[in-house]
């Protein structure tokens, strides 16, 4: 990538997951290959070798390294082994951010960003995934700190951490436990789980023991999956989501513009707009939605038009944070980032419907949207932060 601005020689660790490196060198930035999962020995030998290969090729001699801040991460931590210079820790979501705009060459224009994903850490600790964040046109001078975090999904617990991403189940009963809808034997979810583990995780819920606050997209996907009945338990990442995706696009009409699925569910609202300056309060919540899927499973209507539905409420949301954005700040670039946007079907629902409204839709076309894309972003914030 040719970025608009020459920055100070930057290496960038990448993430934990889908893992790359990148190497920035004044105005030219270079991703290596996908290097996999960086959990196991051998996944950090590989990327030991390409590290020192791709500075090596590039004969570039970094002045500070970059790494993201998840304090679990082994990227994280086999950097602080082993930078020989300054080592910056981006925050996930905004290194998502930069990585799309460096993409676009719209580091220097104000953009409004819907960053949606299964995990990563935030600022206050929790873990995030339904953020939108504002970024202004001084990234290139401030970092991170030139893009904010004006909005996220309600919070929901996730008890267990990772039990939680491998059994959808447990976070479609959170999420209705958090909207007040009982535990009924008729919905997918609770049938599937016995009554003790019913009463764990209840326990669990109510005195938020073993639980983690969560603001994910990706989670409520799986939520919404399991209570529809897709899938209780997934056997590869983001199974269930990507079978939500699947059953939604069953039940779609042509493009876009013309979805059908349920309207209850597409029209749910939930969208709660900042209240003054305070951008904490901007909540998108899911109850609302959660409801009427509820209401539409009893009433006999099918999955698949359900499963549409969530998707057109989703894109819904993502509209009425950039229409209340502009009204507020002038911007009308919205770009889309995350994980979640390998869902081709809400990536083109939600362009559409911000096209619709006269929006500049901003979407990667050479960088993964997904972690295999955060390296870059990395490396520029890390540059533009320990700019000398």
């Amino acid at each position: 990538m040719r970025l608009d601005r020459e920055l100070p020689a930057t290496f960038a660790v990448g993430a934990e997951l889908k893992n790359t490196v990148c190497v920035l060198d004044g105005a030219d930035a270079v991703c290596s290959q996908h290097l996999g999962d960086m959990a196991g020995w051998e996944s950090q030998q590989t990327l030991a070798g390409t590290a020192a290969h791709v500075l090596a090729l590039y004969e570039v001699t970094p002045t500070r390294w970059a790494a993201d801040t998840h304090p679990a991460y082994q990227t994280r931590a086999w950097a602080h082994r082993f930078a020989d210079v300054p080592l910056i820790e981006v925050q996930h979501h905004r290194a998502h951010a930069a990585s799309l705009l460096a993409e676009n060459h719209l580091l220097g224009t104000p953009v409004l960003v819907a960053c949606f994903d299964g995990t990563g850490y935030g600022d206050d600790g929790a873990t995030w995934g339904g953020e939108w964040l504002l970024a202004g046109a001084d990234v290139l001078d401030r970092g991170g700190a030139a893009i904010v975090r004006r909005a996220s999904l309600l919070e929901v617990s996730m008890v267990g951490g990772d039990t939680a991403v491998r059994e959808p189940w447990r976070q479609a009963l959170a999420q209705l436990h958090r909207a007040g809808i009982a535990w009924s034997d008729d919905l997918p979810p609770v049938a599937h789980a016995d009554p003790p583990l019913r009463r764990m995780l209840a326990g669990a819920l109510d005195r938020s023991v073993a639980a983690v606050p969560t603001t994910s997209m990706g989670r409520l996907f799986d939520a919404v999956s399991a209570l529809l009945g897709v899938r209780q338990v997934i056997t590869y990442e983001a199974q269930a989501a990507i079978e939500l995706e699947q059953l939604a696009a069953g039940a779609a009409r042509g493009e876009p513009a013309g979805w059908v699925g349920d309207g209850a569910v597409a029209g749910a609202g939930g969208w709660r707009p900042s209240a003054g300056q305070d951008s904490r309060q901007a909540v998108l919540d899911p109850a609302p939605m959660l409801t009427a899927l509820v209401e539409g499973l009893r009433a006999g209507r099918q999955p698949a038009d359900l499963a549409l539905g969530f998707h057109v409420w989703v894109a819904r949301a993502v509209l009425a944070a950039a229409l209340d954005t502009r009204a507020a700040t002038g911007v009308d670039h919205v770009g889309l980032t995350g994980g979640v946007f390998a869902n081709v079907l809400l990536l083109r629902g939600c362009t559409a419907l911000l096209r619709e409204a006269g929006f500049q839709v901003v979407r990667h076309r050479l960088v993964p949207c997904n972690d295999g894309g955060l390296s870059l972003g990395q490396a520029v914030l890390a540059a533009a932060d320990g700019r000398e």
